[in-house]
């Protein structure tokens, strides 16, 4: 009798520890808002560049999920949401994002009737100080006349975003000699926007995709793709030309008035 007894009062203890989050949820006003995250909070912090979309992309979005707590209601219930500080490259409003009180965005910030979930947008703006500095917006639920404060670790959200050029992993001896010559980050920009506009993004995929499987190559691919970019890179030229512009070259290096110029001979 002694043994089962135990063995129950292990079983209690077993149920009560691995239930302790989702009891953890009771503890608080049944009107609080938390980030949704996922089962073991992998995806709290979220680094987003904007490097590989076309220049002619000025704006992108991060969508955030939230969740109530309590009882769904019949009416809609607004929210609000504040910056962090973490004290240094500290996102900007209206210079790296638009501000959460802004009219556009203004309407996204509400809990609809008959729901306990939402999704909001956060606007990031792609100001040149990305390409130097990866920036941090750290956000809290703020309380408000509709929703107090909810579970600490589920209050706030970190999203880093950059516009930072980085030479891909896999531009390596294959690309070089393939397709792509030498590295420069002229060219790599140049390479982005001309591969977008045919639907293809120029990341470390598509590079670790063409070349990561040496000496498995596809070399018919390999000359499909430099003749690609030669051909954009003429046609690029040839309207800096009419604009009474040097050809695309490079930044100088320090001590040097002219960069080399961008180049997909082999």
């Amino acid at each position: 009798m002694k043994l089962h007894i135990n063995n129950i009062i292990w079983i209690m203890l077993f149920v009560l520890t691995a239930c302790n989050d989702k009891m953890e949820f009771y503890n608080y006003p049944s009107n609080s808002l938390n980030f949704v995250f996922d089962e073991y909070l992998r995806d709290t912090v979220i680094h987003k560049t904007m490097v590989y979309y076309p220049d002619a992309y000025q704006k992108d979005t991060v969508w955030v999920k939230l969740r109530t707590s309590g009882f769904v209601l019949g009416n809609p219930r607004k929210f609000s949401l504040k910056q962090v500080p973490v004290g240094e490259w500290d996102a900007v409003p209206g210079i790296h994002y638009i501000p959460f009180n802004d009219s556009s965005v203004a309407d996204y910030y509400s809990v609809a009737t008959d729901t306990n979930e939402v999704e909001v947008p956060i606007i990031f703006l792609r100001d040149t100080s990305l390409e130097s500095h990866e920036y941090t917006l750290k956000i809290r639920i703020d309380e408000n006349e509709y929703f107090k404060p909810g579970i600490e670790k589920y209050q706030t959200r970190t999203i880093y975003i950059s516009d930072i050029i980085v030479q891909p992993k896999y531009w390596n001896e294959y690309a070089i000699k393939g397709f792509a010559g030498n590295y420069g980050k002229v060219k790599y920009r140049f390479m982005i926007n001309a591969a977008a506009t045919i639907g293809t993004i120029l990341d470390d995929k598509f590079f670790e995709d063409l070349v990561g499987k040496a000496p498995e190559l596809d070399y018919a691919l390999l000359a499909y793709w430099n003749s690609f970019f030669k051909t954009k890179l003429k046609e690029e030229n040839n309207k800096r030309k009419e604009q009474g512009l040097p050809p695309l070259s490079e930044e100088p290096k320090p001590g040097i008035t002219t960069g080399e110029l961008v180049s997909f001979d082999l």
